[in-house]
């Protein structure tokens, strides 16, 4: 972690010993840190400080901290139970990573389709001789291109 790291961190922390419901705000951060961080971005018509997130992010990664700090809507506090923790990281990384995974299986879906032969047509309909759908997968650029240019010639 490096220095502005600790700063913000050792602040959230404080402002939960004085209040653990409070949410911080960039506002509050920005004045208790001025050297670190500046109002500097607009985000959801309300200015920000575009880095302050990104600083969370690295010390909720950190292996030294032990705390997690919550965050929605551009403001900040540390976690004071187990159920707060658990519906933070369910919302911001398991629905995040949930997301992901069917990324990636969509597209690992279409990469191995590549070269399959196809009945209907990506809107549905059958592909015969009058339909200009392709009738194979072309997954990958080189290969359309190279089919495209066949065409023309």
């Amino acid at each position: 972690m490096n220095s502005t790291n600790w700063k913000l961190y050792n602040f959230l922390k404080n402002k939960a010993i004085e209040d653990p419901t409070h949410w911080v705000t960039h506002e509050e951060i920005c004045a208790a840190l001025p050297n670190e961080f500046t109002m500097n971005h607009q985000a959801c018509k309300k200015k920000c400080c575009s880095s302050i997130q990104q600083h969370v992010i690295e010390i909720n990664e950190c292996d030294e901290i032990e705390k997690i700090i919550l965050y929605k809507n551009q403001t900040y506090k540390l976690a004071s139970n187990k159920e707060e923790a658990e519906k933070f990281i369910k919302k911001k990384l398991l629905l995040k990573a949930c997301r992901i995974f069917k990324r990636y299986w969509q597209q690992l879906d279409k990469i191995n389709k590549d070269g399959q032969g196809k009945l209907l047509s990506n809107k549905g309909n059958p592909i015969d001789e009058k339909s200009k759908a392709r009738k194979y997968v072309e997954a990958f650029v080189n290969e359309a291109l190279e089919g495209e240019k066949e065409e023309e010639q």
